[in-house]
Formats: C-alpha cells, sequence, structure tokens
C-alpha cells in the first residue's frame, strides 16, 4: 500500500571537444502506510513516509588523449515520516516522528595511460546525516537528534606489464572515517586507516594463471595486519576451467560499536558502544570448478571461512512487552564470539 512517486530529468552532452557536462533533478515521493491491523488512530507506521529531491552535476575533462579527470556531486535531501509507539520512556503514546536525510557524494577522479602502465587517483567525500524529532510535547527530545557518518579518502593504484609473464597491481587509501552523534566528544568521533597492497597476476602457461598479493592495513585504534591472498586458474580444456583460492581478511568494527559513550535508540533496544571489541579476521579457502557444454553450464564452489572474533549481539537488558508490543525498550551491544 501507499502511492509512490519518482521523476526524474537529466541533460547531458559536450561544452567542447574536451569537456562534457552533466546536470540532473528528480523528486520522489511515497505515501506512509499505516499498519492495517492497528485500530488505534492514529495506527503504527507499517512503511514511512518519504518525500525528497535529487540533485547529479559531474564533468569530464581530457586534457591530453589516455587521460580523464572526472568531477562528480551527487545529492539528496529526504523527509520521512512516521507514527511510532514511544518505547523509551515507557508510555503508551503514538506520536509523529519527523527525519530529515541529507546524503552527500563528492569526488575528483583521474585515469591515465602511459604506454603500458594504467593509472588511477581518486579523492572522495561521502556523507549521510539525520536530524529526527518527535512532533509532540509530550515525548522529551532526543539526546542525539542528528547522527551520520562521512567518509574521507584518498585512492589510488597503478597496473603494469613486466615481460609477457606478469601484470603488477599496486595500490593504496587513505581513509578517515566520522561518526556524527552528540555524545561524542566535539560531536563526532573518527578514525584513520591506511592500506596498501601489491599484486602480481602470472602467466604460468597459457593454460594456468597464478594471482599473489599482500596488502597492509593500519588502523589508528586496532594496530596493522597484513593479508596474503593466492589464487590458481587452470584451464586443462576450453569446457572446463579448475580453480582454488586463499586469503586473509582484516575489518575493524564500526565506530558506533566501539565509541565509548554512544547510545541509540530503535525500536525493541537501545544499542550501546563496547570499547573492548576486536576487529573481524577470515580466513578463506576455496576450491571450484566449472564445465560448459553448448548451451549448458555446470558450477561447483567449495570454500571454508575460519573467522575469529565474529561480532554478535549480546542482550544486556531484555524489552518490556504488553501483548505482544513493545512499550520499553531493551539493552543490546555488539560483543565479539
Amino acid at each position: 500500500g501507499g502511492e509512490e512517486f519518482n521523476g526524474s530529468a537529466v541533460a547531458a552532452g559536450p561544452l567542447t571537444d574536451s569537456v562534457t557536462l552533466t546536470v540532473g533533478v528528480g523528486h520522489f515521493s511515497r505515501a506512509e502506510f499505516a499498519d492495517p491491523n492497528d485500530n488505534r488512530s492514529p495506527a503504527l507506521t507499517l512503511r514511512e513516509g518519504k518525500r525528497g529531491t535529487n540533485l547529479i552535476l559531474g564533468s569530464s575533462i581530457m586534457p591530453f588523449e589516455h587521460h580523464r579527470i572526472d568531477l562528480d556531486y551527487y545529492r539528496t535531501d529526504e523527509d520521512r515520516n512516521s507514527y511510532r509507539l514511544d518505547t523509551v520512556t515507557g508510555s503508551s503514546l503514538i506520536y509523529k516522528r519527523n527525519d530529515d536525510v541529507i546524503r552527500e557524494h563528492s569526488a575528483v577522479t583521474y585515469n591515465g595511460t602511459f604506454d603500458r602502465m594504467q593509472t588511477y587517483l581518486s579523492a572522495y567525500r561521502s556523507e549521510v546525516t539525520s536530524t529526527s524529532a518527535a512532533q509532540d510535547p509530550r515525548i522529551p527530545p532526543s539526546a542525539s537528534p542528528t547522527q551520520g557518518q562521512r567518509n574521507d579518502a584518498i585512492d589510488g593504484r597503478v597496473n603494469f606489464q613486466v615481460g609477457s609473464q606478469h601484470m603488477i597491481s599496486l595500490g593504496m587509501e587513505a581513509l578517515t572515517q566520522f561518526h556524527i552523534h552528540s555524545s561524542f566528544q566535539g560531536g563526532e568521533a573518527k578514525a584513520d586507516l591506511l592500506s596498501g597492497y601489491v599484486q602480481d597476476q602470472i602467466s604460468l602457461a597459457d593454460t594456468l594463471k597464478l594471482t599473489v598479493g599482500l596488502r597492509s592495513d593500519r588502523h589508528d585504534t586496532f594496530g596493522s595486519e597484513i593479508s596474503p591472498r593466492a589464487y590458481l586458474v587452470y584451464l586443462p580444456s576450453d569446457n572446463l576451467t579448475l580453480r582454488a583460492g586463499y586469503g586473509h581478511g582484516f575489518k575493524a568494527p564500526h565506530l558506533k560499536y566501539t565509541t565509548a559513550g554512544y547510545e541509540s535508540g530503535r525500536p525493541g533496544y537501545d544499542l550501546v558502544a563496547n570499547p573492548d571489541l576486536q576487529p573481524e579476521v577470515v580466513d578463506g579457502y576455496e576450491l571450484g570448478f566449472d564445465y560448459s557444454r553448448g548451451a549448458y553450464r555446470f558450477n561447483t564452489v567449495l570454500f571454508n571461512n575460519d573467522l575469529s572474533n565474529l561480532l554478535a549481539s549480546e542482550e544486556l537488558k531484555a524489552p518490556v512487552r504488553v501483548r505482544g508490543k513493545v512499550v520499553q525498550n531493551g539493552i543490546t551491544r555488539r560483543i565479539n564470539v
């Protein structure tokens, strides 16, 4: 249920022989849909309503042959509305809530080719913020009405051929993550991550390819991690492909799960931070084959992942329910298992 509308207009074309421009605008809306099984007035929202606008700006510049610079900007302003049950104070009030959500992304990207070498470099910022407010004076204002996250990054890589057997890839990324929340000192928490990798695609024979790589991650909270990778592909015939691989992975927990003082409510539970969380680590093994004959194709993959410090939820306090409805939130946090 609920009416929906989505419309957009885009204009794109060359300004000169080396410069193109793209401009786009859009509008969208969706009516709020109430729970048909709720006889109260107002009824609880089953699917929230929303309306908003999009803006897209882009330009490509080719200063020289085989070299291109892309400029991109994207923004969405969205207003959401819903009727919710107060599960924070323990009252049985149904109130209207508004959320103003803004998404922005801007990037500058360079792609270039020098003889047998391909290069890529990008700097970007992505940000999402949400400001919520209860449209009822009986509901106390949120301690953190504005929340969000922002990523600032520089990402680059170089690919080049060495002889007839090796394709080398070198890459790096410098990423700063911000989590915006009123409970944090200064209104935000941040983490810095610096990564680099090297990879070699080796042609051992016409029918045998080996890819080996090594990645290094440096996190300002969790320290350093080295992640090797190897992947072998064998083609004994035109119909059959055999492959096997191993990879090591590292994933730091999100800032909202680890920053002391963070608290965020959602229907049913309030999420609190756990500063003792550690990164998830995985060692993955894979074995598989592809076989094709005419219009038919058969594929089988066997894999095994050895996980350490897997993130899971721990209930610290159960929610209070009356006739199946949550009237007071419980408390949960993330832990390693």
